[in-house]
C-alpha cells in the first residue's frame, strides 16, 4: 500500500481544518478525534515501508504530530494510503496567524481507484465521478471530528489555497458564491457543507 509505485505522487486532495485556538492541546485532541474515524487505520510514522512492518502510534505520542500516515477505506470499500500534517501560518498581507491540520489522500493513490486523470491540469469531463464521493468521504471525517473537537472552518480541495478564503472573510461577508474549494462552516452549531462551484 505505502510502497506501490507513484502512490504518493500527483499532489493531494485534502480536508484542511483551521484550529480555533492553535494550542498544542487542541491540536492533539483534533488529531486523535480525526484518526478515530472508523474508516481510518493509523497512525504510522513512515511512508517508505508498509504499515505491517511498523509499530502503530497515537497522534502526539512521544511528541509525534507533524506528519502521520495511515490507510483510508473509501465508500466503495477500496483502501488507499492517507496522511495528516500540521501547518502554522505566521500571518502576512493583512491575514491573521492561523494553525491548520490537513488530512489528505494522494492523487496517485486515488487514480488507482477513480478516473482522476491529470487533475487539476487535464480534462475535467469526469471530475464529478471521483470528486463527489471523495468530497462526501472527507465531509464525513470533518463532521465526525467536529462532534468531538468543535472547529469553525475547514476547506476541502486539491492543495487548498487558504489565502483565497479565510475565516475572517466569511465572518464579515458570508460564504462566497464562487468557490474553488469546498467550505465547511459552523456558526456555533452544526458543521455545514458548501461544495466548490468550480471543478
Amino acid at each position: 500500500m505505502f510502497t506501490a509505485q507513484d502512490v504518493w505522487k500527483g499532489g493531494h486532495y485534502e480536508l484542511f481544518i483551521e484550529l480555533n485556538v492553535g494550542s498544542a492541546e487542541e491540536l492533539c485532541s483534533l488529531l486523535r478525534a480525526l484518526w478515530s474515524f472508523p474508516s481510518l487505520d493509523g497512525c504510522y510514522v513512515r511512508q517508505d515501508c508498509e504499515p505491517s512492518t511498523q509499530v502503530r502510534v497515537q497522534p502526539c505520542e512521544n511528541r509525534i504530530a507533524a506528519h502521520l500516515y495511515g490507510l483510508a477505506k473509501l465508500p466503495d470499500e477500496t483502501v488507499v494510503p492517507c496522511g495528516t500534517y500540521t501547518m502554522d501560518y505566521d500571518g502576512e498581507d493583512r491575514l491573521q496567524p492561523a494553525h491548520w491540520v490537513s488530512f489528505y489522500l494522494p492523487l496517485g493513490a486515488l487514480s488507482a481507484v477513480y478516473p482522476v486523470g491529470e487533475y487539476p491540469l487535464g480534462p475535467m469531463d469526469r471530475v464529478s465521478e471521483w470528486k463527489t464521493p471523495v468530497d462526501s468521504f472527507l465531509t464525513q471525517i470533518a463532521k465526525w471530528t467536529h462532534r468531538r473537537v468543535p472547529f469553525e472552518f475547514a476547506l476541502i480541495g486539491f492543495e487548498v489555497d487558504v489565502s483565497a478564503t479565510s475565516r475572517q472573510a466569511i465572518r464579515s461577508s458570508g460564504i462566497p458564491e464562487e468557490r474553488m474549494d469546498g467550505i465547511l462552516w459552523s456558526d456555533g452549531g452544526e458543521l455545514n457543507w458548501y461544495p466548490a462551484t468550480r471543478p
